[in-house]
């Protein structure tokens, strides 16, 4: 059974495939946007198709993380810029 892979979750683009590397990567790459996808690694042992079923797993789950940070960017700002006060917070009583 040959596994489906959901468009790019960053351009919508549904000319993507997997790549086998010679240094033993699997994953998935968009030929539009040329975004690439988390990497699933592979030996000798294990079998490629393994790996290439893992990566269009991975990229198939950025999708759902893209859209989770659009629609929870307000929050996820507010909490960068939380720790960016809190950095700078640390940095001045690091000078004191």
């Amino acid at each position: 059974m040959k596994m489906l892979i959901d468009p790019c979750p960053f351009c919508g683009s549904k000319e993507v495939n997997t790549v086998l590397t010679t240094s033993w990567k699997s994953y998935v790459i968009c030929h539009n946007c040329e975004a690439q996808g988390p990497t699933a690694s592979y030996t000798i042992e294990t079998d490629a198709i393994v790996a290439k079923a893992e990566a269009i797993t991975k990229w198939n789950d950025l999708e759902i993380n893209v859209k989770f940070k659009e629609q929870n960017s307000w929050y996820l700002d507010q909490i960068e810029n939380c720790i960016e006060s809190f950095k700078t917070a640390l940095q001045s009583k690091e000078k004191e």
